[in-house]
């Protein structure tokens, strides 16, 4: 039994009826809905691999490895059990170690899918039953999904960008299939056909070929990047898209069609409404603008599409002002040429003028891929140095190492300089901020300015504070006690050496040892226990503090007791003369301690602080103000002046801070509080990045600059947007391709006629490459300078988005990377060069062998 044939009325019959003869029109379709999705399947492919790289590689590292110890009789089989319930759905591996146990990610088998498990994991595991306690932490993990996430985001603002290219390419060649059909049409309708069956003609036709086209690209896509979620989406997103286009365009086709005898009104109604759709499209990207600066400012760009499709918006929208110029610009070419000599140039011009639809798709998609290319050219540029600033930043230097003990270490083989530094959470007002407590003698050459945004000598400079204290001669290891005190009265001394290191020394039988030789060091008080004297009359004269070797420490000024510190003894202590001296009458088993510190003027005593320009706005503070720092959970503060107003502090980021000197704050703390945190921090300045990577390696605990499994995540976007440029140019190709074709049919009886009057084949060829190429170059040209436009106003939040903790500023200007602009304009001119060299070619053998006809004349 055979199949019915399909009616010719039918949308179905009037598809295979008229397809065969624009197979070629068609096939244009097909090619760009296979770039499309090969490309969207390509990029999005590419992101989700460098985010299981990134996984795989934080998993690896030591910093994974969680350390965990076991109640009573808990075992192995026990712990496996709650390494499930922690991280459900995880590939974990759980070792035993010694008297232990160890718990990390399979680096192997684990990826991004994993991350919202991974987490949290870590708290979870530690709150389970039969677990004595976790050492480590799932940090990174954190890390690591903010990186994959602003990555996404980027991806998502590449994938607009081809979206925008793709609608264009879509809508030009389903209009150029319009154009060639028009005749037909006409006569469909005058038949009695409905503009809608003719409508749902192209959109089956668009079906059959964009679906398996989609396909095949797809799938072409997943050989870069094997990703099948990601190829289904693009396919289907793509034969979608391709159909809704071609659709929207034949209908607005048609309605033309229906009245082809246009009156002056429609003529000017329906260039009205082109105005009014470029207007809306330009209100469009400037709210997206708009809302591209404010999620950059907070970090959202993931989740605000106005955002993401802020470069792909205002790329549009530059494309469409630079086609509205050329228009304008050809038509003025052709009033100039029409009065000058040659028929080639007059023609072209002329052409070019009264063929605005056509040449318009050139320009438009020419302008479109450049800009494209300057775009991702300017992100590629920018990137690198923000997350650079972004890491510098964070670290405040090259490297942080934790210090253990307050005993603060050598700085470390292959760095070239180190400083010591204290940093805890605080409260000024209602804010919380991170207080960095720096030595300003060395902190200047150590900490980084995070691509200029900080300034480490202005930053010390404006910390350095008052120090009474006396100094110890260099290379001094014991410290003698010289002078009359009451038997039973126990000295300790508080020195701080040049390192940072604080430390309390006790006097034994005279003598105090200091942990290192001296260097740069400092006696910064001396504290009296006097609870053991044999009297309650109690007597303290040090005449003198000597090094062993050489030299004497200067006690000539003026000690006064520190009642704040040590409140027993207020109004029972007698100083006197300038050396440390008192008399004292103990009259209660509490009266314990005093303390002794070199006088320091009342207006000497707050301690100078630099904050951050947002922290200071917010509680109203200006230079000079007092500020009063509260530690976050605890009584202690620091009294201090504002010095200076910085937009960031090294080492905090881009969260608001405070930074003091350290030297100042052990000196006001001990006027103040029985003891002093002791530093917790060590900047470390690598002389060369070996050395820092050899650092990282030896000192797992170590933070640094070099580039972490995060920055791996965002590695493959600089990749994705010039995988999106590439496509761009392919699609202007496919599209040139089509426009000349199109004409070649339109004007077959054009280049017979201009034969008939003398002009050469060869001199048509050059005209018709003229043309084309006019308005390529109007396109690139134009393209260009809306590409750098767009990389100024968007690029920036794109690559603050795509570099976490970059400084306020970063990618911001109109720098491109030449060599990858220049790569991509070279790729354009080479596609549109072969194609407009195909249609002049197949112009000069056409008119080598044409023969005017009947009704051959130039149109």
């Amino acid at each position: 039994m055979r199949s019915a044939a399909p009616h010719p009325e039918s949308p179905g019959g009037l598809a295979l009826a008229s397809s065969s003869a624009r197979a070629g029109h068609l096939a244009a379709l097909g090619a760009a809905a296979a770039l499309c999705a090969a490309l969207a399947t390509a990029m999005w492919g590419a992101l989700a691999l460098a985010a299981d790289e990134a996984v795989r590689q934080a998993s690896a590292a030591p910093s994974a490895v969680l350390a965990v110890e076991l109640q009573g009789s808990a075992d192995g089989g026990a712990l496996a059990d709650a390494v499930d319930a922690a991280f459900p759905g995880v590939p974990m591996l759980v070792e035993r170690t010694g008297a232990g146990w160890s718990v990390r990610p399979d680096d192997a088998a684990v990826g991004a899918r994993h991350l919202p498990a991974l987490a949290p994991g870590a708290e979870v595991l530690a709150e389970a039953d039969g677990i004595s306690s976790v050492e480590g932490g799932t940090g990174w993990a954190l890390r690591v999904t903010d990186a994959v996430e602003a990555a996404r985001s980027a991806g998502l603002t590449a994938l607009a960008i081809v979206v925008a290219v793709a609608v264009v390419a879509f809508r030009e060649l389903a209009r150029l299939l319009a154009g060639v059909r028009r005749s037909e049409d006409v006569l469909l309708l005058s038949r009695g056909s409905s503009a809608r069956r003719l409508v749902a003609r192209t959109a089956l036709e668009a079906l059959l070929v964009a679906t398996p086209a989609a396909a095949l690209g797809a799938a072409a896509g997943s050989l870069v990047a094997p990703d099948v979620a990601a190829a289904f989406a693009a396919a289907g997103a793509t034969a979608v898209l391709a159909v809704l286009v071609t659709g929207a365009t034949t209908a607005s086709a048609l309605r033309g069609a229906a009245g082809a005898e246009r009156t002056a009104l429609g003529e000017r109604t329906t260039r009205a409404l082109g105005a009014s759709a470029v207007l809306v499209v330009v209100a469009i990207a400037a709210v997206a603008l708009w809302q591209a600066r404010i999620a950059s400012a907070s970090t959202a760009t993931a989740t605000n599409p106005f955002a993401v499709a802020a470069p792909a918006l205002v790329l549009l929208s530059g494309a469409l002002a630079v086609l509205v110029v050329s228009v304008a610009v050809a038509r003025g070419v052709e009033r100039t040429s029409a009065r000058g000599r040659g028929l080639g140039r007059a023609l072209a011009a002329r052409q070019v003028a009264r063929r605005v639809p056509a040449f318009a798709t050139v320009v438009l998609l020419a302008a479109l891929a450049s800009g494209s290319a300057v775009v991702a050219a300017g992100y590629a540029a920018a990137r690198e140095g923000a997350g650079a600033a972004a890491r510098e930043l964070l670290v405040g230097a090259d490297a942080r190492l934790p210090v253990v003990g307050g005993a603060v270490p050598a700085a470390p083989v292959g760095s070239e300089a180190a400083a010591a530094g204290l940093t805890v959470p605080v409260e000024l007002g209602e804010d919380e901020a991170l207080l960095q407590i720096l030595d300003s003698g060395t902190a200047a050459g150590v900490l980084s300015d995070g691509g200029g945004a900080a300034d480490p000598a202005a930053l010390t400079a404006a910390i350095e504070s008052e120090l009474p204290a006396p100094g110890i001669p260099d290379g001094s290891r014991t410290l003698v006690v010289e002078g009359g005190i009451t038997p039973g009265v126990e000295l300790l001394l508080w020195v701080l050496d040049g390192t940072g290191t604080l430390s309390d020394l006790p006097v034994v039988d005279g003598r105090a040892e200091l942990p290192s030789p001296a260097q740069d060091a400092r006696l910064l008080a001396i504290d009296l226990d006097v609870s053991a004297a044999e009297t309650p009359q109690v007597e303290v004269a040090i005449d003198a503090i000597v090094p062993e070797g050489s030299g004497e420490i200067d006690l000539s000024s003026e000690w006064v007791p520190q009642f704040d510190a040590f409140p027993d003894l207020d109004g029972q202590v007698v100083v006197s003369g300038a050396k440390p001296s008192l008399e004292l009458e103990r009259t209660s088993r509490d009266d314990v301690s005093v303390r002794l510190m070199p006088a320091l003027a009342e207006e000497d005593l707050p301690l100078p602080v630099v904050l951050t320009s947002g922290l200071a706005e917010r509680n109203g503070l200006r230079v000079g103000d007092p500020a009063s720092l509260r530690f976050s959970g605890s009584g202690r503060t620091v009294e201090g002046v504002v010095s200076r107003l910085t937009s960031v502090i090294p080492g905090a980021g881009l969260q608001e801070a405070a930074s003091a000197d350290l030297a100042g704050f052990a000196d006001r703390q001990l006027r103040t509080a029985e003891d002093v945190p002791r530093p917790d921090v060590l900047w470390v300045d690598a002389a060369d990045t070996q050395a820092l990577t050899a650092l990282a390696e030896r000192e797992p605990a170590a933070e640094t600059t070099l580039p972490d499994p995060s920055d791996r995540a965002l590695s493959a976007v600089p990749a994705a947007l010039t995988i999106g440029v590439v496509g761009t140019v392919l699609l202007t190709a496919i599209a040139l391709a089509a426009v000349a074709s199109a004409l070649a049919s339109a004007r077959a009886g054009e280049v017979a006629a201009l034969r008939a009057v003398g002009v050469r084949a060869s001199g048509q060829a050059v005209a018709r490459a003229s043309e084309l190429g006019a308005a390529v170059l109007a396109g690139m040209v134009g393209g260009v300078l809306v590409g750098f436009v767009v990389r100024a106003l968007t690029v920036g939040a794109l690559v603050r988005a795509t570099a976490p903790g970059a400084p306020a500023g970063s990618g911001e200007g109109v720098g491109v990377d030449p060599g990858l602009v220049l790569w991509l304009l070279g790729a354009l001119a080479a596609a549109a060069a072969a194609v407009i060299g195909l249609a002049a070619a197949r112009v000069r053998a056409a008119a080598a062998t044409a023969v005017p006809g009947e009704g051959a004349r130039v149109s």
